[in-house]
C-alpha cells in the first residue's frame, strides 16, 4: 500500500512540473530570435468570421478561429434556445492526429 501511495505521488509531481505553460515571448535583446517570430507569425491574420448554431433546442456562437460559445466578450452556448441561460463561457476546437511517419500532431 505504501508503495502504491508513493508511486502515484511521485506521479502526480512529475505531472506537476511537467505541466507549466509559459507564453512564447521572442526575446527583445536577440535579433536572430525576434526575426525568426516574424517569419513564423507573417501574414496570419486574426479570425473575423462567425455564424450562429441553432439546432436540437440549443443557440450558440461558433467563431472561424476555433473559438466556441462565446463572442469574445459574452457567452453565447443558450441551452434552451431562447430562454436566456447561459450554461457555457467558451470553449475551442482542438484537432490532432497522426502524420504519414506516424508522428502526432496536434492544433489547439
Amino acid at each position: 500500500m505504501k508503495k502504491y501511495i508513493s508511486s502515484t505521488l511521485f506521479v502526480m509531481l512529475i505531472g506537476f512540473f511537467n505541466s507549466n505553460a509559459k507564453e512564447n515571448i521572442p526575446n527583445q535583446n536577440n535579433s536572430d530570435n525576434n526575426e525568426n517570430y516574424r517569419v513564423i507569425a507573417a501574414g496570419c491574420l486574426a479570425a473575423t468570421a462567425q455564424t450562429e448554431l441553432n439546432i436540437n433546442n440549443v443557440r450558440t456562437t461558433i467563431l472561424a478561429g476555433g473559438d466556441m460559445w462565446w463572442d469574445l466578450d459574452n457567452g453565447k452556448y443558450e441551452i434552451p434556445k431562447d430562454s436566456d441561460k447561459h450554461s457555457m463561457f467558451a470553449g475551442a476546437l482542438w484537432i490532432g492526429g497522426l502524420d504519414d511517419q506516424g508522428n502526432l500532431k496536434v492544433a489547439g
